[in-house]
């Protein structure tokens, strides 16, 4: 087995793992599936924009030096 194979099938059980806690700890799971969705999504934009945020900063700084 390589180490990529073995990575990925331990990442997908832990992934199948998880969805089941998940599903055991709040009932109802579906009800709150697309706030969880939108959580996660937000986390994600949030290295984008920020990289974006400073890379526009230190742009703005270098002009004005000249």
């Amino acid at each position: 087995m390589t180490t990529a194979l073995r990575l990925s099938s331990q990442l997908s059980l832990g992934l199948t793992l998880a969805c089941y806690a998940l599903g055991s700890c709040l009932p109802h799971v579906d009800r709150y599936l697309p706030a969880i969705v939108a959580v996660i999504v937000g986390l994600s934009v949030i290295p984008v924009v920020s990289d974006v945020y400073c890379s526009r900063r230190d742009t703005t700084a270098q002009k004005a030096r000249g």
